[in-house]
């Protein structure tokens, strides 16, 4: 039988799983055989099993663990799968499934012969007789699933420190250097020389601060001519508060930290950002991993009064959430399931999700360690009320509530009389949605509850206090509602009375002293698992003594404590190995996330040892082996494979460069690339901590909302992880989608037209070399951190000229349009058509901003529609993005939902719950093509009823009346963003929802006109009018009729300096180039 055979048995295990009991040394007497029974075996059985599987499955080699030379083997003990014979019956055999072809198909090259598998057959039937074991075979079967062999697995060894290599080179600068040389020497090759000192301080400040140099530090750096120049910058750049939001994204990706739900509604998470933190906060103070380890594990258990220790277990949080999944029993588990999960892989490094269903195919991680493993997990709790608070802060708190409440007990009882009958009906409806076992379980009194009924009625509860949140006082009638209200007002007289709520995080606790059962089963049992360590690495049981304070368990607690006791073989292995990884791009150990068989190997194990114990012996500090990596003549090395005199051979030897003969280059991450851009153009916020905001704000990136399902498109093109599982190391993809966002993406069009207005500041118009030179050396310095060279310098100063040569010589903004008459009028109208080229004009002026009601109106024609749903835009402060705030008036296209030609107004901002919408609304008045129209809304903000908004159209060539339309709408406030300019006749920084035809007499009033107020009977601007464009003074067409409003420009938002054109070209170039987005 081929080993292909006994790989299906492993692999069936994947669906059937089996626990493999370990083997005792004194084996269950074989039955006596017959003659006949010895006689078949011997002619017919022995000899397939030889020719078909002992060559990988016998004393020499045993695949999946598994002999088929032995029967205590292969019918008692069985390999990883477990047993592969069930003597008399065949149909449960799992050898027997494979051969067959029924579930895998094996051996996968040709199914054995029909009468080799009746023979298989015929013997199981018989019983499967086996004559007994040799007795001098059956010593060389190993003693249980766990093998000396495997015990004595490299990552499953204490750590011992090594001697550091001697050497007569002065190369070295740490110990890690003498580890480093001595493999290079073994290969023959050499390090390169050390970077240059500009590149160093780059280097330096995107590794542990994650934010570019500014030029000034460069310089000061490059002029320090002290011997310790280097050590102080490494000191400083520790020091740094950014050090901790850096250092941070990299634990944040490897807990699967993220901000929403997940599934379908991914609802958002308010106080996630807690965790975040504390991350930032452990890392800036320098906190011991040790006590890292233990506060994120057991910080309920170890540390009950600290707020931080408390806030850290949302480690265990981070997974996953289904808010409307019924199946109760079936989520729960799957939520401990991904708790046991990452913490096998953040803290042990190794994947254990494998052993869930069977053995592990490949790592000494039997099925029974991953349930005992989560045995230390399972009695968790959400516990999202807790108060994030010192024992002094939540006692005042507590002495304050008092006092209102009793001043608000008669209050507050009336109020929930009037609630409860509604309450009660929304939480029964809800109840009784979930299985029957579950809604028992819900409604047992909590005392009455055993620890997994508590943990999973109160799962489900969840469901029902959302369902319950939707109950409205506006549901209430007659007396009742009116009471309601009066009562409502009374308790807000106490409003002064009640203290600030403490805040509270996603965090857990233990559901009681008592833990929940956990269960190992599979198709032959199944039997309850006490909590032990892997038993590859530790055979003794755990002592579990629960804490004196507190109702929990103790299990978290000693978990914790035996990952962090100094002589764990993989806990600061595997921490180390992640720092240097931070630093080198890839670890020692280049699966940072998996020390087992299927990992790599470490390319310098004594050196992995060395900085463990080193790690250890020195309290655990990270900092610590920051500084000692950074100062190292290996983390100093270039780049440049000019800077090596051995690069040819060291290409050849290590290509993939594990042998560290020089430093490799690194792409930014994709917070590292957002948080450039906004420092070169000067908008990064740099403040600390607090709740997340939008990633289309100026906010650093470790700060800004992470969605699982939602996530921002720039953070999705550079790889940055979702937060659905543990992340160890980001990819690194070039696709054409990067290109696109650099290039023509709406954020990075703003970027650059920020930057370059910030270049232009105070710069005068002169295209003399000095002055160029100037600007270049602005640009280049917020940006590259470094003035041009002089090849740079000349083609760029050769590029501006030759564009400002080809620009109109003389021509004004009007001059840039063209211009026709409008039918029905006989006026002069802006003639635009949709052609991303054609100019638009735009005031950046905060026209109508802050204003509660306005009046728009305009004369327009127009010519055709979009053949999608595109809108053909009359007039807009909008940038097109639903989440941004704006308007736009416009007619719609051939495929709009709202029928083509209707006339509509587009608004985003708040409605009355706070939310930000984007809402569309609707005249249904629809305007015919080629027919010159007057047209108007006007509108007041917060006034949601049909009197909110009026349409006007009327056709300028025809008797026909005015048509006139209202409409409600949702958007209340927020609807003006400062930086949004004006654009007649299409949307910022957008080529498309372009009106294509004429457009005149445009007139925006700052209130909310009547009929005959408009301009189509009051020729004059009113009283309230902001701005008046009618285009008709040859010498000033743009200008605004009032003399108070703005003109209008033709061109780009901001874009008045005569330079801006080409600056702007070589601004988004440098955002572009390689040496911005890559770090040497």
């Amino acid at each position: 039988m081929p080993s292909s055979l006994l790989r299906t048995i492993a692999l069936f295990s994947l669906v059937v799983s089996a626990y493999a009991p370990a083997f005792a040394s004194e084996q269950p007497a074989a039955p006596e055989l017959t003659a006949e029974e010895r006689k078949f075996f011997e002619t017919h059985i022995r000899p397939l099993l030889v020719k078909r599987c002992v060559d990988c499955h016998g004393p020499d080699e045993q695949s999946s663990n598994l002999r088929l030379d032995l029967r205590a083997s292969a019918i008692e003990r069985g390999g990883d799968s477990g047993p592969a014979i069930e003597p008399g019956k065949p149909d449960h055999s799992l050898l027997m499934e494979a051969v067959r072809w029924e579930s895998f198909e094996m051996p996968p090259e040709e199914q054995l012969p029909a009468e080799e598998i009746a023979l298989l057959e015929r013997w199981i039937k018989m019983g499967a007789p086996w004559p007994a074991d040799d007795p001098e075979q059956l010593a060389t079967l190993q003693d249980g699933p766990i093998s000396e062999e495997d015990k004595a697995y490299w990552a499953f060894q204490t750590p011992v420190r090594a001697e550091v290599p001697e050497t007569d080179s002065d190369w070295p600068k740490q110990p890690v250097d003498h580890f480093i040389l001595r493999k290079l020497n073994e290969a023959k090759l050499q390090p390169s020389k050390s970077a240059d000192k500009r590149t160093l301080a780059r280097r330096l400040y995107f590794d542990v601060i994650g934010l570019p140099p500014s030029q000034a530090e460069i310089e000061e750096f490059v002029q320090d001519t002290r011997p310790d120049a280097y050590e102080r910058l490494v000191d400083k750049l520790l020091a740094s508060p950014q050090y901790g939001e850096h250092i941070a994204r990299h634990w944040l990706d490897l807990v699967r930290y993220a901000e929403s739900d997940g599934y379908r509604q991914d609802a958002y998470r308010p106080t996630a950002w807690r965790y975040r933190d504390y991350v930032i906060r452990a890392m800036n103070e320098d906190k011991p991993y040790d006590e890292f380890v233990l506060e994120q594990i057991a910080g309920d258990e170890y540390a009950p009064e600290d707020p931080d220790a408390i806030t850290a277990t949302g480690f265990l949080r981070h997974g996953v959430y289904e808010y409307n999944q019924r199946d109760i029993r079936t989520h729960w588990q799957e939520i401990v399931n991904e708790m046991t999960d990452v913490t096998g892989d953040v803290f042990l490094g190794l994947g254990m999700g494998c052993a869930r269903c069977h053995n592990h195919k490949f790592d000494p991680i039997l099925q029974e360690d991953y349930f005992a493993l989560q045995a230390f997990l399972a009695p968790v709790f959400w516990d999202d009320q807790r108060p994030i608070a010192t024992p002094e802060e939540i006692a005042e708190y507590e002495k304050q509530y008092a006092v209102w409440e009793e001043k608000t007990a008669d209050i507050r009882k009336e109020i929930e009389e009037i609630e409860k009958p509604h309450l009660d009906k929304l939480a029964k409806a809800q109840t009784e949605m979930f299985p029957a076992d579950i809604q028992v379980m819900m409604r047992k009194p909590v005392a009455e509850r055993k620890p997994l009924e508590h943990q999973l009625a109160e799962l489900a509860y969840l469901q029902v206090i959302d369902r319950m949140k939707r109950f409205k006082s506006s549901s209430l009638k007659g007396e009742t509602a009116e009471r309601y209200k009066e009562l409502q007002e009374e308790l807000k007289k106490f409003a002064s009375l009640k203290p600030k709520s403490l805040p509270t995080g996603m965090t857990v606790r233990d559901v009681s002293e008592t833990a929940p059962k956990v269960t190992l089963k599979n198709r032959r049992e199944a039997r309850e698992v006490e909590p032990h360590y892997l038993t590859v690495l530790e055979e003794d049981q755990p002592q579990i003594i629960p804490p004196q304070q507190g109702e929990t368990t103790g299990r978290r607690l000693t978990l914790a404590k035996w990952l962090t006791r100094p002589d764990h073989p993989l806990t600061a292995r595997v921490m180390v190995n992640r720092i240097w990884q931070q630093h080198f791009g890839v670890g020692l150990v280049e699966s940072a996330s998996d020390f087992g068989t299927l990992g790599t190997p470490p390319s310098h194990p004594e050196l992995l040892d060395w900085l463990a114990v080193d790690f250890v012996e020195n309290g655990w500090s990270m900092k610590r082996i920051h500084r000692h990596l950074l100062l190292s003549a290996t983390y100093r090395q270039s780049s440049l494979l000019d800077d090596n005199a051995n690069a040819a051979q060291a290409m050849m030897v290590d290509p993939q460069n594990r042998l560290l003969w020089r430093m490799s280059s690194e792409r930014l991450n994709a917070d590292q690339i957002r948080d450039s851009i906004l420092a070169a153009t000067g908008e990064l916020r740099t403040h600390l901590g607090g709740s997340s905001e939008s990633p289309d704000g100026t906010r650093r990136s470790i700060y800004t909302k992470v969605i699982r399902n939602s996530q921002h498109p720039f953070f999705t093109a550079f790889d940055a992880p979702r937060g659905t599982s543990s992340t160890s190391e980001r990819n690194v993809t070039v696709t054409s989608t990067q290109a696109l966002l650099l290039m023509n993406g709406e954020w990075m069009l703003k970027r650059a037209e920020k930057l370059t207005k910030a270049t232009l500041e105070g710069i005068p118009a002169s295209t003399s070399d000095k002055n160029l030179e100037r600007v270049l050396n602005k640009l280049y310095g917020s940006v590259l951190s470094r003035k041009p060279r002089a090849d740079e310098r000349a083609a760029l100063i050769g590029y501006i000229r030759s564009t400002l040569d080809q620009q109109p010589n003389g021509k004004q903004d009007a001059d840039l349009l063209a211009w026709d008459e409008m039918p029905g009028t006989g006026q002069t109208a802006m003639n635009l058509n949709q052609a991303s080229t054609s100019p638009r004009p735009f005031t950046d002026q905060p026209v109508l901003a802050g204003m509660n009601e306005f009046t728009i109106e305009a004369t327009v024609l127009s010519r055709s529609m979009y053949p999608d749903a595109s809108v053909r835009t009359i007039a807009s402060r909008w940038n097109n993005n639903n989440k941004n705030p704006g308007w736009s008036l416009g007619v719609t296209s051939a495929r709009s939902s709202y029928k083509p030609r209707n006339l509509i107004l587009q608004l985003i901002g708040q409605t009355a719950s706070g939310n930000v919408e984007y809402e569309v609304v609707p005249s249904n008045i629809h305007l015919d093509l080629d027919t010159p129209y007057y047209v108007a809304v006007s509108f007041k903000l917060d006034d949601p009823s049909e009197a909110g908004i009026t349409f006007y159209a009327k056709k300028l060539n025809s008797d026909e009346p005015m048509q006139i339309a209202h409409a409600k709408h949702r958007v209340l406030r927020g609807m003006f963003d400062p930086d949004t300019p004006l654009v007649i006749g299409g949307r910022y920084g957008q080529s498309g929802h372009r009106w294509d035809g004429l457009i005149d007499q445009v007139r925006i009033s700052g209130s909310r006109l009547s009929q005959p107020e408009l301009q189509l009977t009051q020729k004059q601007p009113g009283p309230t009018t902001v701005v008046d464009w009618s285009f008709e003074s040859a010498d000033s067409r743009l200008a605004d009729q009032t003399g108070l409003g703005p003109e209008l420009t033709i061109g780009t938002p901001g874009a008045d300096h005569p330079l801006y054109g080409p600056v702007s070209d070589v601004a988004h170039t440098l955002l572009n180039c390689n040496e911005f987005i890559y770090v040497d």
